[in-house]
């Protein structure tokens, strides 16, 4: 039982440092006025290294004016 329960505290905290990994690649890529706008599962990639990459930027847009929004419907 115990191993299970370490099992699950693990994949908890793996699941925890790759959202924290994607939003601070997100907030990143905002604070330097880029907009991804195709983020979706097929574009965030790991390394062998289990670094999270966030791919396909071919749809991002670049906001030049600070009025611009962030949120973006298609």
């Amino acid at each position: 039982i115990k191993e299970v329960e370490n099992t699950e505290k693990t994949y908890f905290q793996e699941g925890y440092r790759l959202i924290n990994e994607l939003t601070n690649g997100i907030e990143y890529l905002h604070s330097i006025g880029i907009v991804h706008n195709d983020l979706k599962p097929d574009n965030i990639l790991l390394n062998q290294n289990f670094t999270l990459k966030i791919s396909d930027m071919g749809l991002a847009k670049l906001v030049e004016n600070e009025n611009e929004s962030f949120c973006f419907t298609s």
